[in-house]
């Protein structure tokens, strides 16, 4: 069986361990001036949490490969 290859498509963000953002959006113009595009922000420990540990394991089982933050 040949390999596939797939993408997270959401935008997801964790802040302060106890808020979330996940978003359909893309950074680029047309997402930001013409596509109809969706967000939500939920502050819950819990959901950030469980976000946390399932893109940890996703990395971990090498289905997902984590970037490293330049400053």
């Amino acid at each position: 069986m040949p390999s596939q290859r797939a993408s997270l498509h959401a935008k997801c963000v964790v802040v302060d361990d106890g808020a979330v953002f996940v978003s359909s959006a893309n950074f680029t113009e047309a997402a930001q001036t013409k596509n109809l595009e969706v967000g939500l922000l939920v502050h819950s420990r819990s959901i950030a949490s469980h976000l946390v540990g399932h893109c940890r394991a996703l990395v971990d089982a090498s289905l997902l490969k984590a970037i490293p933050l330049t400053r």
